[in-house]
């Protein structure tokens, strides 16, 4: 006989897999034994659907190529390598029918530790901006600091007239200067915690109640379809971003990848996953079956 709940043959009273009390009668025999990794709730059964769709397997295809050219540049992209591997994985496993939760929440955890990351950047970004003031406090240092910034610009720049800067490197001008440097950062520490509240926290919001959603059974996403939209506005911003780096093909390539990628998973999101969004955080609750009694 098999255990109706995890699909083991078994002949004890109670399954050697699970655990499960075989004692009241529910066990069954079958002449062919039940495939435990069939999913067993319609979450699994989208995420499996969805995960071997063209557009994820091209979105992980997409996400590659970025990091491989992130690293071909010089740079070391750890969350976009996280990115490709639990993505990879999630692709694989989908193909074989064999998605649970923890797939999910592998890519959850990765989304949030970006989110982590941008409220440290943003918190430097402040805290260069603080340091400008206390520096233009002390305008004697401040005209040091200056200076010796020009001097490091002399192998770079030949045909900057130092001598005239330092020339009117006189105390207001030094304040205004840090002045200016503060206001710039300081409105990048803000655009980048707006990026993150605005873009990144609804998009793992969603991700996150998807991998709870697995382990329950039943659909409990946040705004499937905001997430999708965050992730639309993510894939332009980016883009127009890499407009700026065509100075450096293979930055700009690597960034434009990572834009149409972002702009595929707004796609997949609405394709699998707005079906079940109601406006409300749990958005569709699956009537009971027969069977799951």
């Amino acid at each position: 006989m098999f255990c109706p709940k995890c699909g083991k043959q078994t002949n004890e009273n109670f399954c050697s897999n699970c655990g499960a009390d075989l004692r009241n009668g529910d066990a069954y025999v079958n002449t062919a034994p039940h495939n435990p990794f069939i999913p067993t709730n319609p979450v699994t059964e989208v995420l499996n659907r969805g995960g071997k769709d063209g557009i994820f397997c091209t979105i992980c295809i997409l996400v590659s190529i970025s990091c491989l050219l992130a690293f071909s540049g010089g740079g070391i992209p750890v969350l976009p390598v996280l990115y490709t591997i639990f993505l990879w994985i999630f692709f694989a496993k989908a193909c074989q029918g064999k998605i649970t939760d923890k797939f999910v929440r592998n890519i959850s955890g990765v989304i949030f530790a970006e989110f982590i990351l941008n409220f440290i950047l943003a918190g430097l970004f402040i805290f260069l901006g603080v340091l400008c003031v206390a520096i233009a406090g002390s305008v004697s240092y401040s005209e040091d600091f200056l200076r010796g910034l020009l001097q490091g610009l002399e192998g770079q720049a030949s045909q900057l007239d130092l001598e005239t800067i330092y020339s009117a490197l006189n105390s207001g001008a030094v304040t205004f200067i840090m002045i200016v440097i503060l206001i710039a950062f300081i409105i990048a520490g803000a655009l980048i915690i707006l990026y993150n509240l605005l873009c990144i926290r609804p998009v793992h919001k969603t991700v996150k109640t998807l991998h709870i959603s697995a382990a329950a059974g039943q659909f409990m996403i946040y705004k499937p379809r905001k997430a999708a939209n965050c992730l639309l506005v993510l894939g332009i911003i980016f883009a127009v971003f890499s407009v700026f780096s065509l100075v450096v093909p293979v930055t700009f390539l690597s960034s434009a990848l990572m834009a149409t990628s972002m702009i595929l998973g707004s796609v997949w999101i609405k394709k699998h996953l707005s079906v079940f969004d109601v406006g409300n955080n749990v958005v569709y609750m699956p009537q009971p079956q027969e069977e799951d009694f």
